[in-house]
């Protein structure tokens, strides 16, 4: 049997942006949020969330 993996990649500093893009909203949600949902919600077996800047802040 095979297992199917999703990785998220949310590490950048957002240096162009005076924001987190992690953190921005967007209808009520970050972003971050949003692609973490539509991840555990495809045939995915498991989702990876690689953080690294701010990553309390993510959590």
């Amino acid at each position: 049997m095979q297992i199917y993996s999703g990785v998220v990649l949310a590490a950048g500093e957002s240096r162009r942006m005076p924001t987190c893009k992690q953190l921005l909203k967007i209808h009520g949600k970050t972003m971050i949020e949003i692609v973490v949902e539509k991840a555990v919600e495809s045939r995915l077996d498991e989702v990876i969330v690689v953080l690294g800047h701010k990553f309390d802040a993510i959590r």
